[in-house]
């Protein structure tokens, strides 16, 4: 039970978190691995619907060999790539995300899950950190699939503009998880442009049951 003050006048669930009782963060199993997610760490709301979304999800992904890298940009507490390692798709996880206390899950949920030998989670822009960060870049070539899972606005234009590159130059699989169709059509269109390719996949998977929301699974070869 935490209590958390926001002292700003945005409407967000952050603030300054008091332990009311208990240990200040949960724990959920998904697809038999378990995460650590501390408060302000985003994890999806609907733990049995994000089991169905990360499967279908899973179900899309064609690697030319398992012993490729994945990364996995706006990783939260790395719920996605975990979950892929932990079924032996890929070997390697990169994450990206810019909330600190999420990197510091992701890292911990690698450790009890005896996948942080095969991880590397950094906190930061992804739009800077992709360009900028010698441990990301040493394992470009390496690259076999890339998941975004971006906060509702849209990708940054620096990150298509860097994936679009980074296609012209090796061979991997997109998957574009998005909570906004909307943004999600207007990133598919700037990266489609670049990759001259037609969607693969269009799969919405209802996470939120009485409600106009829906997440959506696209894929990109």
């Amino acid at each position: 039970v935490i209590h958390a003050v926001n002292h700003t006048s945005s409407p967000v669930a952050t603030g300054e978190p008091t332990i009311l009782k208990g240990s200040g963060t949960i724990t959920e199993t998904v697809l038999g691995v378990n995460f650590r997610i501390s408060p302000f760490s985003f994890f999806q709301t609907n733990t049995l619907g994000a089991q169905e979304l990360f499967s279908k999800a899973a179900s899309f992904i064609k690697l030319p060999h398992s012993k490729q890298t994945i990364m996995d940009l706006y990783c939260g507490a790395g719920t996605i790539g975990l979950s892929l390692l932990a079924q032996w798709i890929g070997n390697f996880v990169i994450g990206i995300e810019i909330v600190e206390d999420a990197i510091k899950d992701a890292n911990y949920n690698a450790q009890i899950n005896k996948l942080d030998a095969n991880s590397y989670f950094v906190a930061g822009k992804t739009e800077v950190l992709l360009r900028h960060d010698h441990n990301i870049a040493s394992r470009l070539e390496d690259i076999g699939l890339v998941i975004v899972d971006p906060p509702r606005e849209w990708l940054h234009k620096d990150v298509v503009d860097f994936l679009n590159n980074l296609k012209k130059q090796h061979k991997f699989q997109l998957i574009y998880i998005s909570c906004n169709p909307v943004t999600l059509a207007r990133d598919l269109d700037l990266l489609l442009q670049a990759w001259q390719r037609d969607l693969q996949v269009l799969q919405p998977v209802d996470m939120f049951p009485h409600t106009h929301h829906v997440e959506m699974i696209s894929v990109l070869q």
